[in-house]
């Protein structure tokens, strides 16, 4: 049990970053209480789906994403995300922080894909090295396509792991 008691501790502490993190976004100084800031930062997110860091990210939409040393996956419900421009619709379109990866994504250090599957959208990050580093629907949420999405990219991302690179990086950390 003591293992179980870590794990619910460690998913707490994951939610009270990502609170504070959303909390952090939210522009203006903000003299009330916790309850009247979430409120507004929850309005402003609303209002500004685009997050600071996408537009800090003077990149070109036409700018392309590297394509995958391997065949992309062949299933109608995964697209890659193939420039900055997709990159961006996708981040306005699912309420999250997308697009902040795009340098990484025109670099080929991620690779992005969008996964529609009964209804259910999410966007997912691929790693160089194959290795999914989120999957999440829209506003960060867990649903169906991001959980789907996670395991088949997954499997696809095991042939990256195949070939060999001299500067593969470590997974990059953060959420959309």
């Amino acid at each position: 049990m003591a293992g179980f008691s870590i794990l619910k501790h460690n998913r707490r502490s994951n939610d009270i970053s990502l609170l504070a993190e959303y909390l952090r976004d939210y522009p203006d100084r903000y003299p009330g209480n916790v309850e009247g800031l979430i409120e507004r930062s929850i309005e402003w997110h609303r209002e500004n789906p685009i997050v600071v860091e996408q537009e800090r990210i003077q990149i070109s939409d036409d700018a392309e994403a590297v394509l995958p040393p391997i065949p992309l996956p062949d299933d109608p419900n995964i697209s890659f995300l193939k420039d900055v421009k997709a990159i961006r619709t996708e981040g306005k379109k699912m309420y999250h922080c997308i697009a902040g990866y795009s340098q990484n994504a025109i670099q080929g250090e991620v690779y992005l894909f969008h996964v529609d599957l009964d209804g259910d959208e999410a966007s997912v990050m691929v790693d160089r090295n194959g290795k999914v580093l989120q999957s999440k629907g829209p506003c960060n949420a867990q649903n169906k396509a991001s959980k789907w999405g996670a395991l088949v990219l997954g499997e696809w991302g095991k042939s990256l792991m195949q070939i060999p690179t001299l500067d593969k990086p470590d997974a990059l950390e953060g959420e959309f």
